[in-house]
């Protein structure tokens, strides 16, 4: 029974011992910490309630349990976090609009810590329009007098807080591509959906996870993962954008070889593209005429199909250009030799202007009784020779 009364007393002493230490730990700057030394009483258990004021709210515990309980109350300090806020994620929504590109994010924030804190926000190359933190406007601002430091935004309260961003960004065109290159802020997870009028892929500056083309609304939706750091994507040009702002210039040679079986077309195109890459052109075929040629560098492939009444050649070529294409075709069809004639003429489409050269080569077994022509201006006969295919003069009547 005195081991029990011992152990208690042991645990108030060392509970005024503990308040001691707290004092000095608070004047530690001015008096030098002093060695603590624990004393240990003997009270006779009939004198106990002399000691405790004979109150009755206690336990006696064994000093095996004192120690237990005395090693749990010394609780291990809270480990400092580290770092005070946190971008947890963000999504961006972005809508291409010709030479304008507009774009909303929503960006989660994870604060840690009370009180006040500056989280950067890396805007780069984006006109801001709207912010807004919550139910308010976001408090933002930059560092140096000039306004032209990085973007700072002022954020406080332990929990979750939501940025708005409303931002607009020019979108350069370049030969065969539209590029759009920003800096947004980084998340720990970032999305992007991006919405781009006509058929449009993208070539590089992010990973796609999902492509839909929309022939309706005539417009493509894309799901990116965006890197870290600045955003430079590229896409190819708006397939729209294209039919609508294109010039092209045509200039061509046209020849007429004309014999007592058939009649064959040479015919040489220079589309010259004055202004936005082109991809593919359009010839309204002569009637009668099949083609049998469409050769240059730059052509993928060429197909001939029926619109209407009238029949058209679609050249397409292996990627959009801004140079001139110098396309060499050839038709042909057969028809008897003798009768009234007119000179066909395979047209471009889809051109702001055009110039050509016509010339009539005849096999020598036939003749010509009279020529009429509207609108044409005479030319040297040697340009004409230039224009012509290799072995086409030598091959004779017929060939």
């Amino acid at each position: 029974m005195r081991k029990l009364i011992w152990a208690w007393t042991c645990l108030c002493l060392c509970g005024l011992a503990t308040g001691a230490e707290t004092r000095r730990q608070t004047t530690a700057d001015i008096v030098p910490p002093v060695e603590r030394h624990v004393r240990e009483l003997f009270v006779p258990f009939e004198q106990l309630d002399v000691v405790l004021e004979d109150d009755d709210s206690r336990v006696l515990i064994t000093r095996r349990e004192f120690e237990r309980l005395q090693a749990a109350a010394q609780r291990a300090p809270t480990p400092e976090m580290p770092r005070a806020v946190t971008v947890t994620a963000a999504e961006y929504d972005v809508e291409v609009l010709g030479r304008r590109a507009t774009l909303r994010g929503a960006i989660e924030i994870e604060v840690m810590k009370p009180g006040l804190h500056a989280v950067p926000m890396a805007l780069t190359r984006v006109g801001l329009r709207r912010a807004t933190l919550g139910d308010g406007p976001a408090p933002l601002g930059r560092a140096s007098p000039d306004g032209t430091g990085p973007l700072t935004l002022f954020v406080e309260g332990v929990g979750r807080h939501r940025l708005e961003l409303d931002m607009v960004a020019p979108v350069r065109t370049l030969a065969a591509r539209q590029v759009l290159h920003v800096r947004l802020p980084d998340a720990a997870s970032t999305r992007l959906r991006l919405t781009v009028g006509g058929n449009v892929e993208v070539r590089s500056g992010a990973a796609v996870v999902g492509r839909r083309f929309d022939p309706d609304r005539d417009v493509t939706r894309l799901d990116l993962l965006p890197p870290r750091g600045a955003l430079n994507l590229a896409m190819t040009l708006n397939s729209r954008l294209l039919r609508r702002e294109r010039f092209v210039v045509a200039r061509g040679v046209l020849i007429d070889e004309k014999t007592e079986t058939y009649e064959r077309l040479h015919a040489t195109m220079s589309m010259d593209v004055m202004h936005r890459p082109v991809d593919r052109f359009r010839f309204a075929v002569p009637e009668g005429f099949d083609v049998t040629k469409v050769a240059a560098p730059e052509v993928a492939r060429w197909t001939v199909r029926a619109d209407g009444a009238r029949r058209l050649l679609d050249v397409t070529l292996r990627e959009p250009t801004a140079r001139m294409v110098v396309l060499k075709i050839a038709a042909q069809r057969n028809v008897p030799a003798a009768g009234a004639w007119s000179l066909p003429r395979l047209e471009p489409m889809d051109v702001a202007g055009r110039m050509t050269i016509v010339g009539l080569l005849l096999d020598e077994r036939l003749s010509a009784e009279s020529i009429e022509s509207e609108d044409l201006v005479p030319v040297y006969t040697g340009v004409l020779a230039q224009a012509l295919p290799d072995g086409v003069l030598e091959a004779g009547a017929g060939g």
